[in-house]
């Protein structure tokens, strides 16, 4: 069943790759500024076939936050909109300075972390923990550790209402966890014996990517897919810069790599073979300068990717891999400002991010393919 299932899933995704091949279409989108809370800036994250959408919001140019330095900043607070209007989901620590949600599943389930001051033995520091939201409101994730003052987050959470993140543990270490459902302790999964190892996103299967890190051993990042058969890296190096950041549910793999150590990661999609191995095909940036850095941080079933490509001198710009070929959207796109990073995409093709409008304002946008 395993072989049938990956040979399945494996033929979808060649079918999907094999149409993308070519020159791609005219796309068209409409533009949307979401709105705020009352303040200057928003950013969005997420957004369903449903057309919701999450994020975060300020609710006014009053700098009412307190950073782990000391200085005052503006007070952030996670959102969805949906229906023509945000709703404010508020937080829950007394301490935040921001909530953010993060993801949304087709039935209007979210996800997200807080992120609030934390005083430990006469120290400021700055703690998360993973949140989902209830009647409008954000709730904690629970989870089980007994570090003093453990931190937590939540990336993603399935049609199943199944929600991947990590938490530190007992021994002061990043876990992969799980959560069953928003009322249940948050599960370890396939804890590794040196390295910190995160999740970030999963699909209706169940599968799990996301990355692995040792601790102050100068090594990168290590992309990893979790499937019902263990943990799988996506690139078996120790030298190479690796990434995985969505799975969709063909088991296409956005995220980003490093062709070559000590260079930028570039934009990045893994595609299942026949065999159920995952193959890196490295899309790159739009430019071509050597600093340039671009990573894919969504894809939906048609096998479109979203993310964000930047240099230094040009800043960042949202970018979308439609039918083999890379785009700018800011060169399809008419907006007051610049788009600068894409988060989301739904299966219709509509986008999420984050651009600069002409006050230099970070604004959350919403493109709807015509």
């Amino acid at each position: 069943m395993n072989y049938i299932k990956t040979m399945v899933r494996s033929v979808l995704s060649m079918s999907v790759l094999t149409a993308c091949l070519g020159q791609a279409s005219e796309l068209s989108y409409t533009f949307e500024d979401i709105g705020s809370l009352g303040g200057p800036e928003t950013a969005a994250f997420d957004i369903n076939n449903a057309g919701q959408v999450v994020g975060w919001s300020t609710r006014s140019k009053q700098k009412d936050c307190e950073s782990p330095s000391g200085t005052q900043v503006e007070c952030r607070f996670a959102f969805v909109y949906q229906a023509g209007a945000m709703i404010d989901l508020g937080s829950s620590h007394p301490n935040s300075v921001e909530s953010t949600a993060i993801a949304i599943n087709k039935h209007g389930d979210i996800v997200g972390n807080e992120y609030f001051i934390r005083n430990v033995n006469g120290m400021r520091y700055l703690g998360s923990q993973g949140i989902f939201v209830e009647q409008d409101q954000v709730v904690p994730l629970s989870f089980n550790s007994s570090k003093e003052s453990a931190s937590s987050q939540a990336f993603d959470i399935n049609d199943h209402g199944y929600i991947v993140g990590w938490m530190e543990n007992n021994d002061d270490k990043d876990v992969m966890v799980e959560w069953s459902n928003t009322h249940s302790d948050a599960a370890i999964r396939h804890e590794h014996k040196a390295f910190f190892r995160r999740g970030s996103a999963t699909n209706n299967l169940g599968d799990v990517v996301g990355m692995e890190y040792e601790r102050y051993s100068y090594k990168p990042n290590r992309a990893f897919i979790q499937t019902n058969e263990g943990v799988s890296l996506l690139l078996k190096s120790d030298s190479i810069w690796s990434e995985a950041n969505e799975i969709n549910d063909y088991g296409m793999v956005a995220g980003a790599l490093s062709p070559k150590a000590f260079r930028p990661s570039e934009a990045t999609i893994w595609y299942p073979s026949i065999t159920g191995e995952l193959t890196a095909h490295v899309v790159g940036g739009i430019g071509k300068d050597i600093r340039e850095l671009s990573a894919f941080h969504d894809i939906n079933r048609q096998g479109t990717a979203v993310g964000k490509s930047e240099n230094p001198d040009r800043g960042s710009l949202a970018i979308v891999y439609y039918k083999g070929e890379l785009l700018d959207l800011n060169t399809i796109t008419n907006v007051p400002g610049t788009l600068v990073e894409a988060m989301g995409i739904n299966e219709q093709g509509d986008i999420v991010g984050s651009y600069r409008d002409l006050n230099n304002n970070t604004r959350a946008f919403v493109l709807k393919q015509q």
